[in-house]
């Protein structure tokens, strides 16, 4: 069963086992109005921008998210799934 909310991947970086996935973030997600520095992402995952109404943003720890708000992160390979949950749940 496919998940309802997914990742979708930019880059694959096989040789680093690396990928650079896209995540919207949906209404009620966890994550709404928090802190990037108070979500619990998988060991060796960061996020590397986030779009906001069309604007890229180059977060911050304290950079909030908010529904909508398009996330481009960088995480291992065999990571994705908890990624995912970190972010769209």
């Amino acid at each position: 069963e496919l998940p309802t909310r997914a990742l979708v991947h930019l880059l694959r970086l096989r040789r680093a086992n690396l990928e650079i996935v896209e995540a919207t973030i949906p209404e009620g997600a966890r994550v709404v109005g928090r802190e990037i520095r108070e979500i619990r992402l998988p060991p060796e995952s960061i996020i590397l921008m986030v779009v906001r109404g069309g604007v890229p943003i180059v977060p911050t720890g304290v950079t909030a998210l908010q529904p909508g708000d398009e996330v481009i992160s960088l995480t291992k390979s065999d990571q994705e799934r908890d990624l995912r949950d970190a972010l769209l749940e």
